[in-house]
């Protein structure tokens, strides 16, 4: 019965003005527009609704390291979704997570931060678990 639950979650996320704010920063030596992602609302819109370009990506920061699980429902754009301990290490990769209307869909790892890019983009970029991603620009300190 409780299955309308994320839509209607959703639905009221997008009333609601996020005001996510942004860095530029390189990560493995590639330029990007990196949203920060550190409140509730902000988790949960994600880059829900809009598309997402190669030179975008969403950094989520949780308060501490758990497993997370992160859905694709209202997103226009397949993602790599990384998760990374508070070290930046990855902890797990989700390359390509195809948008859905599935609620019950969902990819999910630890780590304190979880990295969103385009689908596609961490394969350039030679992401793979157990690595630590360099960062330069403001995240880095």
């Amino acid at each position: 019965m409780l299955w309308f639950l994320p839509i209607l979650l959703m639905a009221a996320s997008f009333a609601l003005p996020v005001g996510f704010g942004h860095v530029r920063a390189a990560i493995n030596g590639q330029e990007f527009t990196i949203y920060i992602a550190r409140n509730p609302l902000q988790w949960m819109r994600g880059f829900q609704g809009r598309r997402v370009s190669a030179g975008e990506a969403m950094l989520f920061e949780f308060p501490r390291e758990a497993e997370r699980s992160f859905w694709m429902l209202g997103t226009l754009t397949p993602l790599d979704i990384v998760f990374l301990d508070e070290d930046f290490h990855i902890t797990s990769l989700h390359a390509n997570a195809r948008p859905s209307l599935n609620p019950f869909k969902t990819y999910s790892g630890r780590g304190k931060y979880v990295l969103e890019l385009r689908g596609g983009v961490a394969e350039k970029l030679n992401l793979s678990a157990g690595e630590r991603l360099s960062l330069s620009g403001p995240l880095a300190e």
